[in-house]
């Protein structure tokens, strides 16, 4: 009963994020990143050559974090579809889990929702980094600065690390 109450909030709460987030975010067109990405690397198998698997590490890490930074949630689905979630967690295993990187920056909560919806989000291997603690960071920087939109966002981001339980 209790996941039914939790996931009905949170769906009651991504309906809201999702009017916010439809003008700023890719949900329903094909992704020029992804279909870049997938030119360059989509063949690409795992082999002997060190530097090469180092190269579609840090290609496909940037990728994912562009899809984050502009939000192209279209994006993200198509590479975890193709990708699945697994290839996913290795390539954040070598290069650091995308919250981390994304909450540095002012990111569209609806980002944070999908990485947590689909759990992306590698918790247990950055048990240093506590996610609610530097979303507030972020977010008194914002205010600081008096960026409303970075206000907004952070907020959003706090309420839905509240609600997935990070810490």
């Amino acid at each position: 009963m209790k996941k039914i109450v939790a996931y009905s909030m949170a769906l009651i709460f991504l309906v809201g994020i999702s009017v916010y987030a439809n003008s700023l975010c890719n949900i329903n067109d094909k992704s020029s990143l992804f279909q870049q990405w997938k030119l360059d690397w989509g063949e690409y198998e795992w082999g002997d050559n060190a530097q090469i698997n180092q190269y579609y590490i840090v290609e496909t890490n940037g990728v994912v974090k562009d899809m984050m930074q502009t939000c192209d949630i279209m994006g993200l689905k198509q590479m975890l579809n193709y990708l699945g979630k697994n290839e996913i967690v290795t390539l954040q295993n070598a290069e650091g889990s995308y919250l981390d990187n994304i909450l540095q920056e002012n990111i569209n909560p609806l980002v944070v929702s999908f990485l947590l919806e689909n759990k992306l989000i590698l918790k247990e291997l950055h048990l240093t980094i506590k996610y609610k603690q530097l979303a507030n960071q972020k977010l008194q920087e914002a205010k600081a600065k008096g960026d409303s939109k970075a206000i907004a966002n952070y907020e959003k981001i706090l309420e839905i690390l509240k609600e997935y339980g990070a810490k």
